[in-house]
């Protein structure tokens, strides 16, 4: 059957005077879903293999950054923010020597759905997973969060200004929420949370923060600027966008033909 012929055996079609007037409803009810709820439809097929999984207690193997691991699926969590599903699990990358024996490395990761390339479910492997293991999965989704279970969270020191303050009450994406105020200066603030969350949330306040330790995620932060900082050094005309200051009198004194003498301007400032 095509498309077209099974929205129009669909009971649900019938309520509406054409099919273009149904199709409009199912976009608008999907428009209006969280975006985790879209994501659960759009992976619909790897997320019924994974829960099925989940249900008969199989292991799974799956691809992602083009690389195989064995997973022992635990559940399926949205992060904080409501926007991705993860598949919440115990993983060990796929090592040929390592293929029978792997029970003990086994790590606990949270994968993103998306960004899963391949799903096969091992029939032939069980993937039971102890209450103590449970408790150490939901404990670390407490503490990390369902983004950064593969890392180990630590003590992350920053120091803002006024407008840092402002910043980090704002922005709440990847925002870590487990910190401590300095007794002596309350613009600083010790996180506990990954040192990839903790870069990837406060680069983006450039010169509002201030990380001071620990001293790896420091100097990343400062190889980073610097090497910002290192092409806007570059003084190549080819990259320098022209400002106010080159304008001719010529076209100060003709403003209202501004478009024109603009572009006349940034040809000959190139040239």
């Amino acid at each position: 059957k095509k498309n077209t012929d099974i929205l129009k055996d669909d009971p649900e079609a019938n309520y509406y005077n054409s099919l273009g007037a149904y199709l409009k409803a199912i976009f608008e009810e999907y428009t209006l879903l969280p975006e985790y709820k879209r994501e659960e439809i759009f992976f619909y097929d790897s997320i019924e293999k994974i829960q099925k999984a989940i249900e008969k207690g199989k292991r799974l193997k799956i691809t992602t950054k083009n690389k195989a691991y064995y997973v022992y699926p635990y559940k399926i969590l949205p992060n904080k923010i409501k926007t991705y599903n993860y598949l919440i699990c115990y993983s060990e990358e796929v090592k040929k020597e390592d293929e029978f024996n792997i029970e003990s490395s086994k790590k606990p990761v949270g994968y993103r759905i998306s960004k899963i390339q391949s799903i096969q479910v091992q029939s032939s492997h069980g993937a039971h997973i102890s209450e103590e293991n449970k408790k150490e999965l939901n404990e670390l989704i407490t503490e990390r969060g369902v983004d950064y279970m593969a890392s180990e969270a630590v003590d992350i020191v920053v120091k803002f200004n006024d407008r840092g303050l402002e910043s980090f009450k704002n922005q709440i994406y990847m925002r870590p929420n487990d910190y401590t105020i300095s007794a002596e200066d309350n613009h600083i603030y010790t996180f506990k949370c990954t040192e990839l969350q903790a870069r990837n949330y406060f680069f983006k306040f450039g010169s509002q923060v201030e990380i001071l330790s620990p001293i790896t995620l420091r100097n990343i932060f400062i190889k980073k600027y610097r090497s910002a900082l290192y092409n806007y050094k570059e003084n190549k005309k080819k990259h320098i966008a022209p400002s106010p200051e080159f304008k001719s009198q010529e076209w100060k004194k003709e403003d209202k033909k501004s478009s024109f003498y603009l572009h006349i301007n940034i040809l000959s400032y190139y040239i």
